[in-house]
């Protein structure tokens, strides 16, 4: 059960964050002022690159969470949008060039800036490819015996969006929803089985679990994550880093999913490129068995 709870005259996290400033300890202040002056930014930090930007370690971001009252750095995060909503709505993405939604956004404004969210969700991706894993990537996809596209809640929309489109040129690949499924999968892979699983925290239990359990067989793990510097990202055989900083309040955001839909259109089309006249056939012929579900 979480100790936070705002005192009398403390309007956001930021108030508090104030009256509680002279009980830390020196390196918890440095968190402190760093939230302090960039105020939006931590709220799309993980861990992780919170503690590399304070220059302490992440126990120390605990701590200084636990100093609030507050459970954990989610919990922290999710202070921090409800202090972005209190004061308007007015806060904007790490580059300042796409506007929050507000309530005094008329239905054009609203789409407009939607656009440009999304839009920039697609720039940052691009931004953030590496090359050499991009061709990695898909060398590791070509030589498998089964890919499984794997991922858990919103994620896993994602695996089977991920999942649908490889299976037009493939049949190696599989999908697998449920999290003791995918569990006894791992169990049974090999060095020659590959699995590509969305997390967009890559700090989840049943990310964790799963590679313990693949990691021992062999299993490759291709993640696609915001986070490079996760938990889940340690144990992963490469992460492909996705764009879109997704607020606490926004879990699940389209911009989000389309950002990690472009990574997997990206590693689609690198494979199509290591056998194009093999997948152009299957695609074909897989586009011609669905002619008979149309009218």
């Amino acid at each position: 059960m979480e100790l936070f709870q705002l005192a009398e005259g403390e309007a956001t996290v930021f108030d508090h964050i104030n009256n509680c400033y002279f009980g830390m300890t020196k390196a918890e202040k440095r968190v402190a002022d760093f939230v302090m002056s960039r105020r939006v930014e931590p709220k799309y930090m993980s861990i992780s690159e919170l503690a590399l930007s304070c220059h302490v370690a992440e126990a120390t971001i605990s701590r200084f969470c636990r100093t609030l009252g507050l459970k954990g750095y989610n919990a922290f995060k999710l202070e921090l949008a409800k202090a972005s909503v209190a004061a308007g709505g007015t806060v904007v993405n790490l580059d300042e060039s796409t506007a929050e939604i507000t309530q005094e956004d008329d239905i054009r404004t609203m789409c407009q800036k939607l656009y440009a969210i999304n839009a920039d969700a697609l720039k940052q991706t691009l931004s953030f490819v590496e090359e050499d894993k991009i061709r990695l990537a898909a060398d590791l996809l070509f030589n498998a015996d089964n890919i499984y596209c794997m991922g858990q809640g919103g994620s896993f929309v994602l695996a089977e969006e991920a999942y649908s489109l490889f299976l037009t040129i493939t049949p190696k690949v599989h999908s697998v929803c449920d999290s003791h499924l995918q569990i006894l999968n791992a169990s049974l892979m090999s060095e020659r089985d590959v699995i590509l699983f969305f997390s967009y925290s890559g700090a989840t239990k049943d990310l964790l679990e799963l590679e313990q359990v693949a990691c021992a067989r062999g299993a490759k793990i291709i993640l696609i994550s915001r986070f490079p510097m996760s938990p889940g990202a340690q144990s992963a055989t490469m992460v492909l880093k996705c764009g879109s900083n997704e607020s606490p309040l926004r879990s699940g955001s389209v911009a989000a999913r389309m950002a990690q839909l472009y990574v997997v259109d990206m590693l689609y089309t690198e494979l199509m490129r290591r056998s194009p006249e093999t997948f152009s056939a299957n695609r074909q012929r897989t586009a011609q068995a669905l002619t008979c579900k149309l009218l």
